[in-house]
């Protein structure tokens, strides 16, 4: 028996906070027809934070085999998404 592979989302808000994508979304994603980001942002305390919490934000795009030769994630190129704070 093969296995289906599943993606499951945590999303913030609104609405649901984690849901699986289905079997048509995978397969645009997978073809290129959709694209897949991943964002957010992690704020941290750490013995050099002097001057209150350090934020680190992130942002990246799936690319599928049909577009790379391997699958991979490369960084958006907007800085409203990928910083540090």
């Amino acid at each position: 028996m093969v296995s289906t592979p599943e993606i499951l989302l945590y999303r913030a808000s609104p609405g649901p906070w984690l849901w699986k994508l289905s079997k048509s979304e995978m397969d645009k994603i997978e073809s290129g027809e959709q694209q897949l980001f991943i964002f957010g942002y992690i704020k941290y305390r750490d013995d050099y934070s002097l001057w209150g919490d350090k934020e680190t934000g992130f942002c990246f795009r799936y690319i599928p085999k049909p577009i790379a030769p391997n699958w991979h994630y490369e960084t958006c190129d907007n800085g409203s998404y990928t910083y540090a704070r």
